[in-house]
């Protein structure tokens, strides 16, 4: 079943941030000239990261952006669809297969602008290719297939993300230096691996879910960014490393991986 849009920026947020898209690790927003990305951007002022899409600006700091196509068919399919931005072209907050296809084509750089900040100047190929100024343009579904989501959201949204981050961001944790928002995290990272064993490949039933954990590869618990992460049964990550061993030998863990090795024994 289709989610529900999402028009709370804070719950975009942290759903951004549960896929290892941290908002706000540039500077302190700072609004940008609304203008087509150049060669020379791609070549040496815009990023691609796995936290998003950067730009080196000429003031030597670096700021988020977001991607829109420069000319589009704004009134050709006006009939078409239920909503006008549903017409807009789709904007990208990550290297998605469309991204990078324009980018080996050859022909990013004279078909994107590039934005911070709404709302944005755009083409209109079916008006005698004047300038519209346009907001809310959906995210693309390639960006979406990316992140592992299909909700709509829209470049307002992502916007008030831009302009809420601050600077010096500060993570909450909790007694044991998770993040706050790590149980949302691990589930979702647990559920895009099929709650399959990174390492051993092992499945469990339903019910026994509890027993795959999510490990961070740098031991950094606020790391929280996909690529740190590991999916694993209790018993490989009891084997992690001398620590690992040593946390599940005692208590409570103990007692849980002495019961995974009852139900789960490992094959010899």
């Amino acid at each position: 079943m289709e989610e529900e849009p999402i028009y709370d920026f804070n719950r975009l947020k942290r759903f951004l941030e549960s896929r290892g898209m941290h908002v706000g690790k540039a500077e302190a927003y700072r609004p940008i000239e609304n203008v087509d990305v150049d060669i020379n951007d791609l070549r040496n002022n815009i990023e691609f990261t796995n936290e998003g899409i950067f730009l080196k600006t000429p003031e030597g700091d670096k700021q988020q952006i977001f991607l829109y196509k420069r000319k589009y068919h704004l009134t050709k399919y006006r009939y078409k669809y239920k909503t006008e931005n549903e017409n807009y072209p789709r904007f990208h907050i990550c290297r998605c297969k469309v991204i990078d296809d324009y980018i080996n084509a050859g022909t990013f750089e004279i078909e994107y602008r590039r934005a911070n900040s709404e709302p944005v100047n755009v083409i209109d190929m079916d008006n005698a290719y004047r300038e519209r100024t346009i907001s809310g343009m959906l995210l693309c579904q390639y960006c979406m297939k990316t992140l592992n989501n299909y909700t709509r959201r829209t470049s307002s949204d992502f916007v008030k993300i831009l302009q809420e981050a601050k600077k010096e961001e500060t993570t909450d944790v909790d007694m044991f230096g998770y993040t706050w928002d790590w149980d949302t995290i691990s589930e979702a990272y647990r559920e895009k691996k099929n709650y399959i064993c990174e390492k051993c490949k092992i499945e469990v039933e339903p019910l026994d879910r509890f027993y795959i954990h999510v490990h961070h590869k740098d031991k950094d618990k606020t790391n929280n960014n996909e690529s740190n992460l590991r999916c694993l049964c209790i018993r490989c990550h009891s084997r992690v490393d001398a620590t690992h061993r040593k946390n599940f030998s005692k208590g409570g863990l103990k007692e849980l991986l002495d019961e995974f090795n009852y139900i789960y024994p490992e094959e010899e």
